[in-house]
């Protein structure tokens, strides 16, 4: 039975945390009551660990992208109907074509600097994820020594691939 409730946990943290369904959809899919996975919800932390997701790095880096790339198709749009006017002599249309892309050049500045930002502000530092990463093995050791003694390896490559990242 608490092999079941682990499995049970952890299919309902993913759903929460990583899929962002609701304690109602999780709750039918595995059979249990919403105020069981509400339970679980607050008694874990899940959705701060939702939220924090959600607004991670990552996340913001691919949202910025997503409003270049719609600036960059508006762009080529804008490009195609200025050679269409200019062609024509539609001196006026150009004016007000050369604005709108003035506009969004502007605005895809101030993305870029956004995203620059980003990476900058929320970089963790080589000190922070050491001592994180030294907290994680020393948990790993007291919850399975046997485990820990398996990752070494990994632990050790793994510090040196990233003193060499973020040093």
């Amino acid at each position: 039975m608490v092999k079941r409730n682990t499995n049970e946990l952890a299919m309902a943290r993913i759903m929460f945390v990583e899929q962002g369904k609701t304690q109602k959809e999780i709750a039918k899919k595995l059979h249990r009551t919403e105020k069981t996975i509400g339970t679980w919800v607050q008694k874990y932390g899940w959705k701060n660990e939702r939220t924090a997701r959600l607004n991670s790095v990552k996340n913001q880096e691919i949202q910025i992208n997503e409003i270049l790339n719609h600036y960059a198709n508006q762009t080529l749009k804008l490009l195609k109907e200025l050679r269409q006017h200019q062609e024509s002599g539609d001196d006026v249309q150009c004016l007000e074509i050369n604005k709108k892309l003035t506009s969004i050049s502007d605005d895809v500045s101030k993305w870029n600097k956004r995203l620059e930002s980003l990476n900058k502000d929320h970089k963790a530092s080589l000190s922070t994820y050491l001592f994180v990463m030294d907290d994680l093995f020393e948990s790993m050791r007291n919850y399975d020594e046997d485990l820990y003694n398996r990752t070494i390896d990994f632990q050790e490559k793994h510090l040196s691939t990233i003193s060499i990242k973020l040093g």
